[in-house]
């Protein structure tokens, strides 16, 4: 993800991570908005900015939904070139 980062020219603030799971432990604590999923392990939940529904629920994709809808964390100029 850092090399990611770097080749776009971002910044933590700009990332988005969702995780469910410890091996996403430290991209939840990069990222500058950290989703954890409702079944993701106590850890992973309290370093995570929120906490959403299951991979069953589709929680992820009506977070994005939600997220692209109220422009939150969008800065679309950046990357238009």
């Amino acid at each position: 993800m850092r090399e990611i980062m770097e080749w776009y020219d971002s910044v933590p603030v700009e990332l988005i991570a969702f995780g469910d799971s410890m091996n996403d432990y430290e991209l939840i604590k990069m990222a500058g908005h950290g989703y954890a999923m409702g079944n993701a392990r106590a850890a992973l939940k309290q370093v995570s900015d929120r906490v959403i529904g299951t991979n069953s629920e589709h929680a992820v994709q009506r977070e994005l939904a939600r997220i692209l809808r109220q422009g939150e964390y969008l800065n679309f100029q950046r990357f238009s070139h």
